[in-house]
C-alpha cells in the first residue's frame, strides 16, 4: 500500500545507481530472505536494476516487458516494497521539461542483521512457517562451536597508540541507507505495566525490550492484555526471565485467532460522521469497522461465505496493514467494499492494492470517510455507465432472407441477468453486520 499514486508509464525515464556493487551472496539474500516478503515481480525488477548501465537514461517500456509485461502500477507497487524494505531508494528530477526517475539500488542487510531484527525475522517467520525459517537461519547464521581456551585477542589499544582525547573529532551521526523504517506503535505501556505488576514476569525486562515488543504489536495488531498474555507463556517460572524468541513464535502460532479490538464508543462514530453524513447502516458498518482487526473482519466475511482465507489473501492484507498508511478500521471497510459490495468471492490483490493506495493519497484516515469514498465512486461508475454513447451512422444494406431463415425457432431471447437491488444488498449488509456483532 503506497501513500501516493502510480508515478510510472512507459514512456517515463529512468537512470540507475549502484553506490556500492552487489556481491553474489547478496542476490542470493534478497532470493532467500526477502523473496518471500516482496514477491516475485519485486524480486526480478531488483535483480534487473542491480544489472543495468549506470548513469545511462533507460525508458520503463523496456522495463515492463523484461519483467513480463505486467502494468505499470504492479512494477510501481514492486517498487515501493523494495523501498519499504532497503533494497531500493527512488529520487525525481526535473530535465529538460521532462521528470527523470533515479533508482539507487541498496545491497540488502547482512544475513546475521536480518535475523536479529525482529520485525523482518518476524515478517518472514510469519510467511513462510517456523520449519522453514529455522533451515534458512541454519544456512545464514550458523553457530560454530567455538575452542575450548582463554581469549588472547589482541584489543585495539594494545597496537596502536591511540591520540589524546583532546585530539579526538566528534563522531558523525551515521545513516543507514537500507535500513528500514516503521512507525511507533499505539501499545500504551503504562497500562501493559500495570498489567504486569501481579504477574511473575520481568517488568524491567519488559522495559528494555520495547523495540522488539513493538515488532511483534505491528505484526500482528496486538493489544496489551494479548501482550501480556504471550510474555506470560513465554517466561521460564524459576528465573522469571522471558524467552522472547518463544513471545514470537507463540506470537505466529497465533496469529490466525480471533483477535477482536476495543468497541468504539457510539459518541465517537457519530463525532467522526458529522462531516460526512451516512445512512443508519453505513453508520452501525463504521462502528463494526472499528471493533476488529482486519485479519479476523475478513476470516469473519469469509466464514459468511463458506470459505476461508488464502495464503495469498493473507499475504495481501499483511503488505497492506505493515505499511501503516490506512488505520485498520479504513482497511476493514475497504473489505467490506471489495467482498460484499462488489460480491467477490476473493480478495483481488491488484484491486485491492490500487484503492488502498488511491485510498492513502487522498488522506482517508476515518471509516466514515472510507464508506464516503466508496459510495460516491460506485455513483461515478453508474453515471459513467448510464451515459449516452455518441455513434456514427452507418450505411447498412438489408438483405431478402429466404422464407425458411425467417422462420421463428420457437427460443426466446436470453434476457440479460438483473442486478441485486439496493434493498437486497442493504439486506445481506444487515446481516452481515448483525453476525460480526454477535
Amino acid at each position: 500500500m503506497i501513500n501516493k499514486k502510480c508515478d510510472v508509464t512507459a514512456g517515463t525515464p529512468y537512470r540507475v545507481q549502484i553506490p556500492a556493487r552487489l556481491q553474489p551472496d547478496d542476490l542470493a539474500v534478497v532470493g532467500d530472505l526477502y523473496l518471500p516478503l516482496i514477491g516475485a515481480v519485486a524480486s526480478a525488477l531488483y535483480h534487473q536494476l542491480a544489472g543495468a548501465q549506470e548513469g545511462v537514461l533507460h525508458r520503463h517500456s523496456a522495463l515492463l516487458i523484461a519483467l513480463g509485461n505486467v502494468a505499470p502500477q504492479e512494477l510501481f507497487a514492486a517498487r515501493c516494497r523494495l523501498e519499504a524494505l532497503g533494497l531500493l531508494r527512488t529520487f525525481q528530477t526535473p530535465e529538460q521539461g521532462t521528470r527523470v526517475l533515479t533508482y539507487r539500488v541498496l545491497r540488502p542487510v547482512t544475513p546475521t542483521h536480518f535475523f536479529a531484527d525482529d520485525l523482518l525475522s518476524g515478517l518472514l517467520l510469519s510467511w513462510i512457517g517456523a520449519d522453514e525459517f529455522n533451515r534458512l537461519l541454519e544456512k545464514w547464521v550458523p553457530n560454530p562451536s567455538l575452542p575450548a581456551g582463554t581469549e588472547v585477542t589482541a584489543q585495539l589499544a594494545e597496537v596502536f597508540d591511540m591520540p589524546a582525547p583532546g585530539q579526538l573529532h566528534a563522531p558523525r551521526e551515521t545513516v543507514t541507507e537500507n535500513q528500514p523504517h516503521f512507525s511507533a506503535t499505539a501499545l500504551d505501556y503504562q497500562q501493559l505495566d500495570q498489567l504486569l505488576a501481579r504477574s511473575y514476569v520481568d517488568r524491567q525486562q519488559v522495559a528494555q525490550n520495547k523495540q522488539r515488543i513493538d515488532a511483534l504489536v505491528t505484526l500482528y495488531g496486538l493489544d496489551e492484555l494479548q501482550v501480556k498474555e504471550l510474555l506470560e507463556q513465554a517466561t521460564n517460572l524459576e528465573t522469571n526471565q522471558v524467552n522472547f524468541e518463544q513471545v514470537r513464535a507463540l506470537a505466529a502460532e497465533q496469529y490466525a485467532g480471533p483477535r477482536p479490538v476495543s468497541t468504539p464508543s457510539s459518541q465517537k462514530v457519530a463525532t467522526e460522521t458529522a462531516d460526512h453524513q451516512l445512512p443508519a447502516a453505513d453508520q452501525q458498518l463504521a462502528q463494526v469497522a472499528q471493533m476488529y482487526a482486519p485479519m479476523e473482519f475478513l476470516a469473519t466475511l469469509k466464514e459468511q461465505k463458506h470459505s476461508f482465507v488464502a495464503r495469498s489473501e493473507r499475504k495481501t492484507l499483511e503488505q497492506v496493514v505493515k505499511s501503516q498508511k490506512l488505520p485498520p478500521a479504513v482497511v476493514n471497510i475497504l473489505i467490506h467494499y471489495i467482498m460484499v459490495d462488489q460480491g467477490n468471492d476473493t480478495l483481488p490483490a491488484p484491486l485491492f492494492e490500487a484503492i488502498a493506495a488511491d485510498w492513502a493519497s487522498k488522506q482517508i484516515d476515518t471509516p466514515a470517510k472510507a464508506i464516503w469514498q466508496a459510495r460516491h465512486f460506485n455513483q461515478q461508475k453508474q453515471a459513467k455507465k448510464q451515459a449516452p454513447k455518441r455513434r456514427s451512422r452507418r450505411l447498412v444494406q438489408k438483405e431478402t432472407l429466404p422464407e425458411w431463415a425467417r422462420q421463428d425457432n420457437g427460443q426466446a431471447s436470453k434476457q440479460p441477468a438483473k442486478k441485486k437491488d439496493k434493498a437486497a444488498l442493504d439486506k445481506q449488509r444487515r446481516e452481515l453486520l448483525n453476525q460480526l456483532r454477535s
